[in-house]
């Protein structure tokens, strides 16, 4: 049994000294490195102690500086997977779970991206390949950071071991072979290419892999490392983070990392380990940290593995021996396959739930993080009588994929949602119901306008059905129509001067609670930030200026009753050429919140929307990058938390997306 020591880490809150105390193994505590999180500065300093140093002689100094947020041992974590020299011929895993009905629903979306944090994954394998994430963003080889995220040239993830922008596997003296494949195997788990005609199927064979390595040719890596990975796939549109390895130490450091990933709506999966253990009485990290799905691992008669660790950190459950997986390919080291079997741990247990989550997510791509955890849990299979003397300590139960797919938790979407592509493309609306099914499409305006289509929704007469409002892009006049939902034409005016051309942005709230919604313009690109509120008939009953007057970008407008108080509030975001700003005013225009959508730097504006996209009673804030962003879709609570997003076209695509919640 690895002996512990009690570490004395000292927290400062306001001029109170609370001294904390965190579990370190002896191993941890010989480390050369110690991490330092000084409260002024969101950035965690990495030190290295000189020889003769301990890590002893350091915390005593540093815990009386009350500018220190707190110190650790950089921790070390390594991988869970094991592999053995069985072969199996197919994947019982996936039949075991029901993966082939749930595949009649999805087979996984590409726009869905899985961050496989961990030893690197070999990118041009064939089984992998053309499900590799690629960061359209950035141009190869040029030596440019082109999309200013902080890295050169990462095209397909990055490597923070050493870093560098290649994510695959390093071969060093001392490698060995879960060092080198274990990350490989992970990615050909969660989503290895399907229906191919080779290989294996992932568990979402069409979803996209993000690459991201943070443990050495060993299968080792540190708390910074493993940080580090977290934060990039947060940053870079990861929607679900795998983290298939342990360490025995707490880290504020990685915990912080995960906590911030959750609040973006990102999931975040961690194996629980193969020592067999409790960990209520040994935790492991990250899969005791809060925010983590944590993993155990089960056999094809759905019992605890021998190895798995089990307990309260445990969510879920998932097949974890004799698992088929792709390996690196490297004749020149003399691997000759590209793929093995009887490769088994937690490892491969968190992965096959990271497929299911993307499953998931595929499925309905506008669900919250909440509502897929949720329907992972509810829907699982039942193990307790399987698995005598483990009550409580596998989770919800062994995933049960077919199940999942058909959860009312993935169904649930209150409201309509109405889309159509920015300037550049026809004036063509999608409306999509509440299980994301295609009910309709129109043409707004002539089939060959290409100035793009602002839409809202509206109930004009009181009578409890809505109609879409749709808004010349730039080019056109400042001409709004008004469509029933089935795409019929019932009326129509212009909200400015008609010889105006740089279009016009429409929304629609009920801004006085009558019962009736008014319609809300903003003027297009060209003009100023000018909002201007009509009844139904398209008489003007107020008016104000969102930003400075002087923009001559345009506003975009929305509606939605954010803050519950019964009214609908306006909504602004600012034009091309201004940054991402959301402004939130009264119904008077006094203004009562803002927050930048995406990045400041950006510079195409941000369309908005609102609905009620949780289900909680209170309207989220829907936004779309404008021209030249991708068509990401991001949905946020009034104070800009983030709570879900998605791309709604090809991620590609540089012509940005409007949005509308019906």
């Amino acid at each position: 049994m690895r002996e512990f020591r009690q570490v004395m880490v000292v927290l400062f809150f306001g001029a109170l000294l609370i001294p904390t105390v965190c579990q370190a193994t002896e191993s941890d505590l010989s480390t050369r490195e110690v991490l330092v999180k000084y409260r002024s500065d969101p950035h965690v300093k990495l030190i290295r102690l000189n020889s003769g140093v301990s890590y002893h002689d350091v915390i005593g100094g540093y815990a009386l500086n009350p500018a220190i947020e707190y110190i650790e041992p950089n921790a070390e974590y390594r991988a869970t997977l094991i592999p053995d020299d069985t072969y199996f011929a197919s994947q019982w895993s996936l039949d075991i779970a029901g993966a082939s009905q749930a595949w009649d629903s999805t087979t996984g979306d590409a726009s869905v991206v899985i961050a496989i944090v961990d030893s690197g994954v070999q990118i041009d394998h064939p089984d992998l390949a053309a499900n590799v994430w690629v960061n359209t963003d950035e141009i190869a080889g040029n030596a440019i950071d082109d999309d200013h995220n902080g890295y050169v040239d990462d095209r397909n993830g990055w490597d923070f071991a050493e870093d560098t922008q290649s994510p695959k596997p390093k071969f060093h003296d001392g490698w060995t072979t879960t060092g080198i494949h274990h990350g490989t195997v992970v990615a050909g788990i969660a989503a290895a290419v399907g229906n191919n005609a080779k290989g294996i199927a992932g568990v979402a064979y069409s979803a996209t892999i993000m690459p991201i390595r943070v443990l050495d040719h060993t299968g080792h890596g540190s708390t910074l490392t493993v940080a580090e990975g977290v934060q990039y796939a947060a940053e870079n549109g990861a929607d679900i983070i795998n983290l298939s390895f342990v360490g025995n130490t707490y880290s504020a450091t990685l915990a912080g990392a995960i906590s911030q990933a959750r609040s973006q709506g990102i999931l975040v999966v961690a194996s629980a380990g193969n020592d067999g253990v409790d960990l209520d009485v040994s935790p492991r990290y990250p899969v005791c940290d809060d925010d983590v799905i944590g993993v155990a691992a089960t056999d094809s008669s759905d019992q605890k593995t021998s190895f798995s660790n089990y307990g309260s950190c445990v969510d879920i459950s998932a097949p974890g021996i004799n698992m088929y997986g792709t390996v690196v390919y490297d004749v020149a080291q003399g691997l000759t396959e590209y793929y093995q079997t009887g490769w088994y741990g937690t490892s491969a247990s968190a992965p096959f739930i990271s497929g299911a989550l993307a499953l998931a997510k595929s499925h309905n791509l506008l669900q919250t993080a909440v509502n897929l955890e949720t329907a992972l849990g509810e829907t699982a299979f039942d193990i307790s009588t399987l698995n005598a003397g483990y009550a409580n300590d596998l989770g919800a139960g062994r995933v049960n994929l077919s199940a999942l797919l058909q959860s009312e938790q993935l169904s649930f979407i209150p409201g309509n949602i109405v889309v159509s592509r920015e300037p550049g493309a026809s004036p063509l609306l999608h409306v999509y119901n509440e299980a994301g099914d295609l009910t309709t499409n129109f043409y707004a305006f002539a089939e060959n306008f290409t100035g793009g289509v602002h839409v809202a929704t509206a109930d004009l007469s009181g009578d409890g059905s809505k109609e879409i409002l749709a808004g010349a892009g730039p080019g056109g006049a400042p001409h709004v129509r008004i469509h029933s939902s089935s795409g019929k034409l019932v009326g129509s005016f212009f909200a400015y001067n008609a010889t105006f051309r740089g279009g016009v942005n429409v929304t629609a709230g009920d801004l006085d609670g009558n019962g009736t919604d008014e319609i809300l313009a903003g003027a297009g690109n060209g003009g100023a930030p000018h909002v201007r509120i009509f009844n139904g008939q398209g008489d003007v009953i107020g008016f104000f200026y969102a930003y400075d007057p002087s923009f001559r970008g345009g506003v975009n407008v929305a509606a939605g009753d954010v803050n519950g108080d019964g009214t609908d509030e306006i909504i602004t975001g600012a034009g091309p050429g201004g940054a991402p700003h959301v402004r939130i005013f009264s119904h008077k225009g006094v203004l009562v919140g803002q927050f930048f959508a995406y990045p400041t730097a950006f510079r195409g504006g941000v369309n908005v929307a609102a609905g009620d996209v949780n289900g909680d009673g209170t309207d989220e804030i829907i936004t779309g990058a404008g021209p030249g962003g991708a068509p990401h879709v991001r949905v946020l609570n009034k104070d800009g938390a983030l709570i879900t997003q998605f791309y709604a076209f090809d991620v590609s695509e540089r012509t940005g997306i409007t949005v509308g919640g019906l």
